[in-house]
């Protein structure tokens, strides 16, 4: 479901997309990014996670991206989800 368009992580099919992950772990680390979302859009970036418990989500922290105008999340874009 991902592609490299243009020198970017396009996703190419929303529905068969899935989570992108590495098998490295790291400490502290900055990341630095441009996202462009669809109207409405509701993605966010995990990390810290592991494989320990349910689920990814329950493991780590989540940046949220958002559309903050057509989204219907209370939570905002560069929010901490749920924090």
């Amino acid at each position: 479901g991902w592609q490299i368009k243009d020198g970017a992580i396009t996703c190419a099919d929303p529905h068969d997309a899935g989570d992108l992950c590495t098998d490295a772990q790291y400490g502290a680390f900055e990341l630095v990014l441009d996202y462009n979302i669809a109207a409405g859009g509701n993605s966010g970036i995990m990390f810290h996670v592991t494989d320990a418990g349910g689920a990814t989500w329950a493991t780590g922290p989540e940046c949220q991206l958002l559309d903050n105008k057509a989204g219907r999340d209370p939570q905002k874009a560069g929010w901490l989800y749920g924090l």
